[in-house]
């Protein structure tokens, strides 16, 4: 079994591996003992190791040997999305080194219900704290891996199918009320130019955090038209709002290659921003929130709103079951006793009756 070496004479670490001929050696790694977050890295490699070493005992591939390359596949032109994937894949991991499971083989249906008491309690110094439910996401991804073990003939059944776990209910992310508009962009005057540019971008907008960094080639400024690809690499034409026009020109001159640049982990540093500043209810996801709540107040259709945001039907959805009755409360005014009843099937569009308009999108509410 691999283990770990602690050279006195090296600031990296060691460890010792067993090779194919059954004999022990030392191999150098790549994790620096000052490295913060060495111990979770020493854990995935040497399940790693320890895999290999397994490799004949499960009938030569029956480990998790196989996965990193299936997964740069399956994700291919997809680097986001792979990039999650691979961290939930680094949890999985320990927890294989943790429970001895060398492979798919050994993975049981008791040890899936297992997983979510052992992710949710795992200490911050080892690896990143989670919750339930990203407990739950963590567990999809290995269901999807087995599965595919499944295909390879590694094993005749997943064990992480129909475990019958629920999420748990998320506090709903709240709208910016012009209140806290106000101060918020009070409080950006003296935040990086990065944060008061994608506020500006997502207040008009209503794009994610990551959206913000749109190639300057996907942005037409004769047709007014940005070209943001959203989940799933789903290309979504947008109309530009005038309000990014001079940041657009800007950046421009400066010959950036996207408009905002984004630092590694944007939606962390506006959390302990909003923090720090006393929105402590409030994410960057609230921005998004907040546009598709103000056009949809306003009358705009749920059709036009998601043409205008992107990819959001299910956010759109959420948001219109709770506007609140002040937001509803105009409607009341068409079934007053005395208004105009709606024209005979045979009557068609005349002048009295024309057809109805939905109210334009091009500029939201900001």
């Amino acid at each position: 079994m691999a283990s770990i070496l602690n050279r006195k004479d090296s600031g990296w670490y060691w460890i010792k591996v067993k090779a194919p001929d059954g004999t022990w050696k030392a191999e150098a790694t790549r994790i620096r003992k000052d490295d913060s977050r060495a111990e979770r890295k020493l854990k995935l490699l040497i399940a790693e190791k320890e895999t290999e070493e397994h490799r004949t005992e499960l009938g030569g591939g029956g480990g998790w040997d196989w996965v990193a390359g299936y997964m740069r596949i399956r994700y291919h032109g997809s680097p986001k999305t792979h990039r999650r994937i691979l961290e939930a894949w680094t949890s999985l991991v320990m927890w294989f080194d943790d429970n001895k499971l060398f492979g798919p083989r050994d993975v049981t249906h008791a040890h899936c219900l297992q997983y979510p008491g052992w992710r949710t309690n795992q200490p911050k110094e080892r690896m990143q704290k989670a919750g339930w439910n990203t407990a739950l996401m963590e567990l999809k991804v290995l269901g999807m891996i087995l599965q595919q073990a499944v295909v390879r003939n590694i094993i005749i059944a997943n064990p992480a199918a129909r475990l019958g776990l629920r999420r748990e209910t998320v506090k709903k992310k709240p709208e910016i009320t012009g209140t806290q508009q106000a101060q918020i962009e009070l409080a950006l005057k003296t935040a990086p130019q990065w944060m008061r540019d994608s506020w500006l971008i997502s207040m008009r907008q209503g794009v994610r955090i990551s959206e913000t960094a749109i190639p300057m080639h996907q942005i037409d400024l004769a047709r007014k038209t940005l070209y943001v690809i959203g989940k799933g690499r789903k290309v979504h034409a947008a109309p530009l709002h005038e309000d990014l026009i001079p940041l657009i020109k800007e950046a421009k001159k400066k010959k950036l290659k996207v408009l905002v640049e984004l630092p590694r982990n944007p939606s962390k540093c506006w959390s302990q921003w909003f923090h720090k500043n006393n929105f402590t209810d409030l994410s960057f996801h609230s921005t998004r929130v907040t546009v598709i709540t103000r056009l949809l107040r306003v009358g705009h259709s749920k059709a036009h709103v998601q043409a205008y945001v992107g990819h959001a039907s299910e956010t759109i959805q959420d948001i219109y079951n709770r506007l609140s009755a002040p937001d509803v409360r105009h409607l009341g005014a068409a079934l007053k006793a005395g208004a105009s009843n709606p024209p005979d099937e045979n009557q068609g569009e005349t002048e009295a009756n024309p057809k109805p308009t939905e109210p334009s999108t091009d500029h939201p509410a900001s």
